[in-house]
């Protein structure tokens, strides 16, 4: 059965991009224990309905600030299951020791966020960062990386950047990467709201998405979230409690009882959403 997990190893960020509204971050920021991966590793090792799936480093946070993240990673592709290890940075940490370290580690897949072509427009959009920076960092590991790492650049599209578009395709090209993905920008769960990107809030009367069903989001310090978009942080288990057999149950228990998060009202998040989809009718997935 595949599984997904989303662990956010800290939601402190080196960056103040102006898509992200980290500004209205209610919870606790924090890096997390290694206790509590340890934890999180060993009941993957233990849920015998985990065969396969993919595991990201990602979240409300940088995960290259964290300083045991090679350790972390080493723990995770200890675990004799087949797991997708995954990283979502920003690029700007990701230096040639880092570099060097994931790919010892046997860092399956990165996504790597550039939101402009250009340094001005970059400087805007990603406060905090050097465009430069970043290009010299994709540079260097596309030249070490082994065949099997995949690497993706990936953008959001809006009024700021949108005439954008070919420019970071064709710097993607240049940096040796195949993967470009390309995103409209969204609401991140009702909290995104600036007027220069969000015109209009509009209630979102679709059916939820399944996006709680699906994927654990693991904050920090080891509470499951309905959601990476949750920014108040309502625990809807806790892995230094509860197995992911456990888990499953309060998710189907809450979906069984038709329960509704106030953010998902506001959230037209497509990515996540088509993200999935390809698993709609596939065994293959754990549905919780």
């Amino acid at each position: 059965m595949r599984f997904f997990l989303d662990i956010e190893l800290t939601n402190i960020c080196n960056a103040s991009c102006l898509i992200c509204p980290r500004s209205k971050l209610i919870r606790p920021k924090g890096k997390m224990a290694r206790e509590t991966f340890e934890e999180i590793a060993d009941k993957i090792s233990l849920a015998k309905h985990f065969t396969e799936g993919i595991v990201a480093f990602c979240g409300f946070g940088e995960p290259l600030l964290h300083p045991d993240i090679f350790d972390f990673l080493k723990v995770l592709k200890k675990i004799p299951k087949k797991i997708e290890a995954t990283l979502v940075t920003n690029g700007y940490r990701l230096s040639r020791r880092v570099t060097d370290k994931l790919i010892a580690c046997g860092l399956d897949r990165i996504y790597i966020s550039i939101q402009a072509a250009d340094e001005g427009l970059y400087r805007t959009l990603m406060p905090g960062l050097k465009l430069n920076v970043v290009v010299n960092n994709v540079r260097y590991l596309v030249r070490c990386a082994p065949p099997d790492l995949r690497a993706i650049v990936t953008t959001t599209l809006h009024e700021l950047n949108r005439e954008h578009k070919e420019k970071l395709a064709c710097l993607t090209a240049s940096l040796g990467i195949r993967g470009f993905s390309v995103n409209n920008i969204h609401t991140r769960g009702g909290n995104l709201d600036d007027p220069r990107f969000i015109k209009k809030r509009v209630l979102n009367r679709a059916k939820r998405c399944r996006i709680f069903e699906e994927v654990n989001f693991i904050s920090w310090d080891g509470r499951i979230l309905p959601c990476c978009h949750d920014l108040e942080g309502i625990t809807v288990a806790d892995i230094t409690r509860n197995s992911f057999n456990d888990i499953a149950a309060i998710k189907r228990d809450v979906v069984k009882k038709g329960r509704k998060y106030a953010f998902c009202a506001y959230c037209n998040d497509e990515h996540r959403i088509r993200l999935f989809r390809e698993y709609e009718n596939s065994k293959s997935y754990v549905d919780i």
